[in-house]
């Protein structure tokens, strides 16, 4: 498993616990999407 793959899991918990699943859902595809970029790159 990546770095850059663990770091968006590790925001994703911290920040998970103080919003709503909605949030979240956001927050995934947008950790997601920086993480690809940097695979990318």
């Amino acid at each position: 498993m990546s770095g850059g793959l663990w770091n968006v899991l590790l925001k994703w918990i911290k920040e998970g616990a103080e919003k709503t699943p909605m949030e979240m859902e956001y927050i995934i595809i947008d950790a997601i999407r920086n993480a690809n970029l940097n695979i990318i790159i």
